[in-house]
């Protein structure tokens, strides 16, 4: 029951009591009444009992358009004087039938308002405008509170598990939500698919009436979700477990803007797109082998909407499916690769996760000379740059130590110390030097470097000749060499920084450069550009 009856319209009490709703004569109020159930019947309580939940509910699954005529009147009665709807009941009254601008029924969140941005924006075949007549009794304010489009709409789904959806039959909050979200339960699989089954990622918000979108609307549409702040939110605003949430880390997840748009709009190619309109750099190169520019819609965009809709700028973000293709797109085997490019893929391999089912890549060949397309059966890991020299392994994959078993899982190949135990042999028809001293002004590029090194006349690896090789590391490592371009491979990769080797080779050959190459270093950080081209130098 409810309070005095003088604090809710007499016609909207007498339409609900059909289905519960009494209201206390006036000269019968006392307080004990609220004691025993009673509710004070001012408006916005009204709205958020079961009878208006229940008569809501019956309009909804009847075709008795009188009862239905009946029972919106009364609720939007109520929602007038209220002047608010309570947030639990609003998607309930979403479901209130209203005639359409050709007089036909239909619920309130199916309907736009005439003139507004939702009309301009929304195609009137799927979401047609409300009756002029109906709009002008009740009033914008009224109608919008009651799911009439205005605009283009969040609503926000509570307390979703990944894989689980309320059935809407049940008449719930979030059921009543989600049933405003083209594919919410295709989009509720994908979580579970990403995050595991059965996951509480909270409350989500998502972009309604995607699907009713007119077809020329789509610029439009896409620069009010990149720029309208709760719009842009619900689009941006990545998914995660509870258990991630708080931290900001963990597997995440698109939101179900960012995934409609992806997997059910014709706006993106499927497999996503790159930003980058050109190939210049290497890494835009590797892209536009498996990835098309964006579409003309996206144009202006900026890039977090263009990454959530699809877009990459970066072949390292790759999933292991598309990388695949990149690999793939370099070519037939025997094929040669710009040695930049092939790089901007090995550095993919090494940063991304997950198999990558190729049947063929880039790989180091004759002895780390040249870059070609190698049958992936062919490949071993190499972790380390004196691996390289080693052309009788079949094609290298370049990787740093940390990240080669990763690339190797990855591609399902072997580590090159598994081909071979990479031990030195004897070869009495060329018998080493002896240990020979390392210049010292080395020490001041290289720390850690070791202070003795091993020359040889011809240097056998597993009966392999190479130009050096480093048997352990750090300054105990014993490098051997053949010439002082070996010597600083050797020492570099030694200390744990092979990118340095030009700068100590430029200081093996000229001692006296030492303070060119260290005030370099401090100019311009990071591996000293290579030295001019030329003949290995001799001791």
């Amino acid at each position: 029951g409810v309070g005095p009856a003088r604090r809710a319209t007499p016609t909207a009490a007498a339409v609900l009591a059909r289905w519960g709703l009494r209201a206390v004569h006036p000269a019968a109020a006392h307080p004990l009444l609220a004691r025993l159930g009673a509710v004070e019947a001012d408006a916005g309580a009204v709205l958020a009992l079961p009878a208006v939940r229940a008569a809501v509910l019956a309009q909804a699954d009847e075709d008795d358009l009188v009862l239905a005529e009946g029972v919106t009147g009364a609720v939007l009665a109520c929602v007038a004087a209220a002047g608010a709807v309570p947030a639990p009941v609003a998607p309930l009254l979403g479901l209130l039938t209203l005639p359409d601008a050709d007089g036909e029924p239909a619920p309130a969140h199916g309907l736009v308002l005439p003139g507004s941005p939702a009309a301009a924006l929304l195609d009137p075949r799927v979401l047609a405008p409300v009756h002029p007549a109906t709009a002008a009794r009740w009033g914008a304010e009224v109608l919008v509170a009651v799911g009439v489009r205005a605009d283009l709409l969040v609503v926000t789904v509570p307390e979703v598990l990944t894989g689980e959806v309320d059935d809407a039959a049940d008449g719930s909050a979030a059921a009543l939500l989600a049933a405003d979200l083209d594919g919410w339960d295709d989009y509720v699989d994908h979580l579970a698919d990403l995050l595991g089954p059965g996951e509480l990622v909270g409350d989500l918000p998502a972009v309604a009436d995607l699907d009713a979108v007119a077809e020329d609307a789509w610029p439009a549409v896409l620069r009010r979700l990149a720029t309208t702040p709760a719009l842009r939110h619900a689009l941006l605003a990545a998914v995660r477990g509870t258990a991630a949430a708080g931290s900001g880390r963990g597997p995440g997840a698109p939101s179900y803007t960012a995934w409609w748009l992806r997997h059910r709009s014709d706006l993106v190619p499927r497999g996503g797109f790159r930003p980058a309109a050109t190939a210049s750099a290497p890494q835009d190169a590797v892209l536009a082998r498996v990835l098309p520019p964006p579409p003309a819609a996206l144009a202006g965009l900026d890039a977090a909407v263009l990454r959530a809709l699809g877009g990459t700028a970066d072949p390292e973000a790759l999933p292991g499916d598309l990388l695949a293709d990149v690999l793939d797109a370099f070519g037939e085997v025997g094929a040669a690769v710009d040695p930049a490019e092939a790089a901007v893929a090995w550095r993919a391999l090494a940063a991304g996760e997950g198999p990558v089912p190729a049947d063929r890549l880039p790989a180091l060949v004759a002895g780390g000379a040249a870059v070609r397309v190698v049958p992936v059966d062919e490949v071993a890991v190499a972790p380390d740059a004196m691996w390289w020299q080693r052309a009788d392994l079949g094609g290298l994959v370049p990787a740093a130590p940390d990240r080669a078993e990763h690339v190797a899982r990855r591609l399902d190949v072997p580590l090159v110390d598994e081909l071979a135990p990479g031990r030195l042999t004897r070869d009495d028809a060329a018998p080493d030097a002896g240990p020979a001293e390392v210049p010292a002004a080395v020490a001041a590029v290289l720390p850690g470097a070791p202070a003795r090194w091993w020359e040889h006349e011809r240097l056998l690896v597993d009966g392999e000749p190479v130009d050096w090789w480093v048997e352990g590391s750090g300054p105990g490592a014993r490098v051997h060499a053949v010439h002082l371009r070996g010597l600083a491979a050797g020492l570099a990769a030694a200390a744990g920084r092979p990118g340095a080797r030009h700068a100590v080779e430029a200081l093996l050959v000229e001692p006296g450069r030492l303070a060119e190459v260290v005030a370099g270093a401090v100019v311009e950080p990071g591996p000293p550009a290579a030295p001019p081209a030329g003949p290995p130098t001799g001791r």
